[in-house]
């Protein structure tokens, strides 16, 4: 079953989206944190793994991740069950950290 992930109800458990380099830095700062740098951003989504091209590994899965499918911007099939972003955990984690959406 395809799911319309367009109604505000169901969007709370969907990742923030169209957030600018300026929007999350701020965001930061008024939390007293920090983003992090390119290579622990790299670190992360790769679970501490190395010389891989993807979080699970170098096979390409489009089964482990919210893709487009179909003719772009006019047409999304919805073959990965969803018709738009799909919920945070829609998919299994991407790596061993158990972190979801890094691709």
């Amino acid at each position: 079953a395809v799911v319309s992930t367009q109604s505000t109800g169901t969007r709370q458990r969907h990742p923030a989206v169209h957030i600018s380099h300026n929007d999350a830095v701020e965001y930061c700062h008024h939390y007293g944190a920090r983003l992090p740098s390119e290579v622990e951003w790299e670190y992360a989504a790769r679970g501490g793994k190395r010389d891989q091209i993807y979080p699970w590994g170098n096979d390409f899965k489009k089964n482990r991740m919210n893709i487009w499918e179909g003719s772009f911007p006019k047409e999304n099939k919805g073959k990965d069950g969803f018709i738009g972003v799909a919920p945070v955990d829609a998919f299994k984690p991407q790596n061993d950290f158990g972190l979801y959406d890094m691709v």
